[in-house]
């Protein structure tokens, strides 16, 4: 066997080594850590219904963008922290009054590229061009609506 084959062999077995390693990190960090997520998932959506109870659904949306400004940058703590102000804005999204026209003019769920367009130009009229955050959140909106157009056309 020639040396490059040694050399393409070990690098892919490092591969499938470091992969493995990384998923069994994983699943031991999500096991240690499972009872604080669960705490941290209740009060999220305590929060929510909380806030929820008092505003309506575009003021929800409001909401989670000024939480989203709120998280620090960095890979990892900022995704965190996004992932925690999305699953607020679900939460609050179903339980807060509607807001007339909230869903108006959303794309089908199918219609990936439209619906892209949608987020990025509700972003755009909110004044947050080129905010990635800002798109991600309004796409939870999208996914809302589709939830509610879903439940609407079966109930008639």
């Amino acid at each position: 066997m020639s040396t490059t084959w040694k050399i393409i062999i070990a690098v892919v077995v490092g591969f499938f080594l470091l992969a493995g390693g990384t998923c069994v990190a994983g699943y031991m960090w999500i096991d240690k850590n499972a009872g604080k997520l669960k705490e941290e998932a209740k009060r999220i959506q305590a929060e929510a219904g909380e806030f929820a109870a008092a505003h309506e659904q575009r003021e929800c949306l409001d909401e989670s963008m000024t939480k989203s400004d709120a998280c620090e940058g960095g890979a990892l703590g900022g995704a965190m922290c996004r992932g925690k102000v999305a699953a607020f804005l679900q939460e609050c999204l179903r339980h807060a009054r509607e807001t007339p026209g909230l869903c108006d003019g959303v794309p089908a769920p199918d219609a990936i590229l439209e619906l892209s367009k949608w987020s990025v130009q509700r972003c755009v009229d909110m004044g947050r061009a080129g905010d990635q955050p800002c798109a991600q959140l309004v796409s939870k909106v999208a996914a809302h609506c589709a939830i509610r157009a879903a439940r609407t056309s079966t109930t008639t």
